[in-house]
């Protein structure tokens, strides 16, 4: 059996790295190899990378680089399909501006990928990170229930807090046999819900 491997994906930004020290803990998690993936429309030659990068640079010493020319969402999801990753960790854009929710690239391959996405904010810079709490939306159905294994396991090799939410629409039907709903009338939730 073939080790399992973090998908990071890179656009030559300073702000992609943000995504780095997240890949590198998921890793480390997940006893999995890191496949650094630079993709972009026009090739790089030699270590034009590492010089755009600067000092930053230093943070890829000992991985190769993958390196794809292309559309990035294209080449991106294409990789994932060749490798078979356990996860997709990459930044949610890698524009300066703050405030931007989702980037045309991020939202292609967190549409299309058929692997788990960890988008990570390019404002958080390339400060160390670990895993403190994993946060999982849940929509009361069965299916959402049996995904929850993967990522106990997840909150549990990492040592994490493991925090789920109901998240349910009160006006919709159920979209599933043995779904979870709200209650048709709840006076006080904080002392309800629980119940």
């Amino acid at each position: 059996m073939s080790k399992p491997i973090i998908l990071l994906p890179l656009d030559g930004s300073k702000q992609a790295l943000a995504a780095l020290p997240v890949a590198k803990v998921l890793g480390e998690i997940e006893r999995a190899a890191l496949h650094i993936l630079y993709v972009g429309y026009h090739e790089l030659a030699g270590d034009e990378l590492r010089s755009r990068l600067g000092r930053e640079a230093s943070l890829l010493d000992g991985f190769t680089i993958d390196a794809r020319v292309g559309a990035p969402p294209v080449e991106i999801l294409q990789a994932a399909g060749e490798i078979r990753p356990r996860a997709i960790v990459m930044c949610k854009h890698s524009g300066a501006e703050r405030g931007k929710m989702l980037g045309r690239t991020a939202m292609k391959v967190l549409h299309d990928a058929r692997c788990p996405v960890v988008l990570v904010p390019p404002e958080r810079g390339v400060a160390p990170w670990h895993l403190q709490h994993v946060l999982v939306p849940h929509d009361g159905t069965p299916s959402t229930s049996a995904a929850l294994q993967p990522v106990a396991e997840l909150a549990e090799r990492g040592r994490a807090e493991l925090l789920v939410v109901h998240v349910t629409d009160s006006s919709a039907a159920p979209a599933e046999p043995g779904s979870f709903t709200t209650p048709h009338y709840v006076d006080q939730p904080q002392h309800e819900w629980p119940a």
